[in-house]
């Protein structure tokens, strides 16, 4: 599915006046299909101690229309941003206005971001386990406070966290398609590499899914960006040949990831299949404080930088036919206004991955915060049902007929996936 930048039609805002005078833009900072945001000047504001103005950034949203669906997570976004503008490490949003055609938000400027740090020839978390340590908390440490707040981000990915310039400081970004229901009925929401199973729902009824174990999920793929710059698998299905090896081979992260057995055991336990047998942030955060090393001994292995020429900025979303999973017509589409933007085989580099956004697809219409029912998650099925998909594989490993074979428990009580009562 081809996916429209704004940019392309949008006006050139370079030089406006917004807000009664106060914002002048300055120049474009970065584009997708939901909006474009500038760099702009803050008249009103003190200048620095060179005098120089102050500058933030303005993110400028088109209106969807009364009647579009859209508008409700428009004004979301808005929403949920402001309830967690304070939180530290999360992007300061400082006012919101609007006209008949545009919302405007007027954010910090950071004109970095975690992407642009994994695709640099000299990457800046190889081999630093005080760095990787220090960034990833951060991340934890926002979301938890996220989460306190009920609000769960849903689009957890490198490009939605932005950064100072040598990456010691990041930002959570984008709330676009983040929710206060912790159960959710979106399936296909967010971003696919970073999509748990549940919200991929493809091998599974479609049961209401835990958003709080959605962004848990995408936790442990971003550990694995800033560890290796490398997506573990395209998407979390298994006929994704990546995902299927580390679901049936217990020993498929040590072969084809540099990264320290103490990291692939926090790492299994985060890629659970069972949402609630993965850990909460708060014992995440415990056992990454306390993991001697994120990375192998030197022989084993180290980050292989991704290609600077598949890395170069683009003006919009990378480009991809297979990077959305989409079945609405209308869909929300790309998010993440700020990135500038994993060959055969596997791991695979960032730049390969796919990075649009997706507003997801929904079972039984729009759901409103008034209406949404709270249900209890029900994965019984799931299991059973990936237990059918692995059968095949689970045969072919134990040496078993296909009528024999039940891989179904066997492959989650190897990896710790399912509590067993």
């Amino acid at each position: 599915m081809e996916t429209t930048c704004v940019a392309d039609y949008l006006p050139d805002f370079t030089g406006k006046l917004l807000g009664n005078g106060q914002y002048e833009l300055t120049r474009l900072l970065g584009a997708g299909a939901a909006g474009v945001v500038y760099l702009a000047h803050d008249h009103h504001a003190p200048t620095t101690s060179k005098g120089a103005p102050i500058e933030c950034a303005v993110k400028i949203i088109p209106k969807a229309g009364p009647l579009n669906s859209q508008t409700w997570q428009q004004q979301q976004e808005i929403t949920l941003h402001k309830l967690v503008s304070d939180v530290p490490h999360v992007l300061t949003l400082y006012a919101t206005f609007e006209d008949t055609q545009f919302f405007y938000l007027v954010m910090d400027c950071h004109e970095h971001d975690l992407f642009q740090l994994l695709c640099r020839d000299e990457f800046p978390y190889a081999d630093n386990d005080e760095l990787v340590r220090s960034v990833f908390v951060q991340i934890l440490d926002a979301i938890h406070a996220c989460h306190d707040r009920n609000v769960f981000h849903r689009d957890l990915k490198p490009e939605n966290i932005l950064c100072n310039a040598d990456g010691t400081e990041v930002y959570i970004a984008d709330f676009g398609l983040a929710t206060r229901q912790e159960f959710s009925y979106t399936f296909c929401c967010g971003t696919s590499s970073y999509m748990s199973p549940e919200c991929l729902a493809q091998e599974c009824e479609r049961n209401a899914y835990s958003a709080r174990h959605g962004d848990i999920w995408a936790l442990g793929i971003l550990l694995i960006n800033i560890i290796t710059g490398l997506n573990p698998w395209e998407m979390a299905v298994t006929t994704d040949e990546a995902f299927n090896e580390f679901l049936v081979d217990d020993n498929h992260f040590e072969r084809v990831l540099p990264i320290s057995k103490g990291a692939i055991r926090i790492l299994k336990q985060i890629f659970s299949i069972n949402p609630s047998a993965r850990p909460t942030i708060p014992e995440l955060r415990e056992r990454i404080l306390a993991l001697p090393t994120f990375f192998p001994p030197k022989k084993d292995g180290s980050h292989a930088p991704v290609d600077s020429d598949l890395a170069a900025p683009k003006s919009g979303p990378v480009d991809s036919a297979a990077q959305e999973i989409v079945e609405l017509e209308e869909d929300i589409g790309t998010v993440d206004l700020f990135s500038y933007g994993l060959d055969d085989g596997y791991p695979h580099s960032l730049t390969d991955s796919p990075s649009t956004s997706s507003s997801g697809s929904e079972s039984q219409g729009l759901i409103t915060p008034d209406d949404i029912p709270q249900p209890r998650v029900d994965i019984s099925g799931f299991a059973e049902d990936l237990g059918e998909a692995l059968r095949p594989f689970a045969a072919k490993d134990r040496k078993l007929s296909i009528e024999d074979a039940s891989p179904a428990l066997n492959v989650l009580e190897r990896l710790d996936m399912l509590v067993l009562e």
